[in-house]
């Protein structure tokens, strides 16, 4: 049983996100960081869209346009180049609100220190990873590594594809198509 079913995720992504988090995790931040941590009692997710680095969501993105590209570049079947069409036109409108709060693995690291003390006194916040979890499901986020390994990266965002590409051909299959004859008027049919 999964600790959380998510819609639309493939048996590999969920894979992933079900695997066990490192016994503690780490929030690197600022003065001003920590205090609305400890003043709320909670740790705010930001959106892609505003973090210091949008990169690593830019790459997803990137990376599905290009997957996506490549197989309809080699794509025979009109129906499936079609609607490879419509999810590379998705993927290049990606502009979802994603909201992340980032956790490191590795105690005291330099280079978050770097990233997140804001050039002065930083601060890290130690939580158990299985607790973080356990919050995480209840707030319907998810909290799950970073893939940084580009063949794992490409092995689940293929399957995003795949997945995406097989429902939309389903509910093409199943919706009404309108056609006209040769001699006649317009007519619809269930394929």
């Amino acid at each position: 049983m999964h600790a959380q079913s998510l819609p639309h995720v493939t048996q590999e992504l969920q894979a992933h996100i079900d695997r066990k988090p490192p016994a503690l995790v780490y929030h690197y931040t600022g003065q001003h960081g920590l205090m609305g941590i400890v003043s709320s009692g909670k740790v705010w997710a930001t959106s892609t869209n505003n973090l210091n680095d949008t990169q690593e969501f830019e790459h997803a993105k990137y990376l599905a346009i290009g997957l996506i590209a490549s197989r309809s570049h080699t794509e025979a079947d009109p129906t499936i180049k079609r609607h490879l069409g419509y999810l590379q036109t998705a993927a290049q409108g990606a502009g979802i609100n994603i909201c992340v709060a980032s956790w490191s693995s590795v105690p005291d690291d330099l280079s978050q220190w770097r990233a997140y003390s804001q050039g002065g006194t930083g601060y890290s916040v130690d939580v158990t990873g299985a607790l973080l979890s356990k919050l995480a499901v209840a707030q319907d986020f998810v909290f799950a590594a970073c893939v940084y390994d580009e063949d794992q990266q490409q092995q689940l965002m293929s399957s995003l594809i795949d997945a995406a590409l097989a429902r939309n051909l389903e509910n093409d299959h199943s919706a009404p198509t309108h056609h006209r004859g040769c001699d006649g008027p317009e007519s619809t049919e269930r394929s």
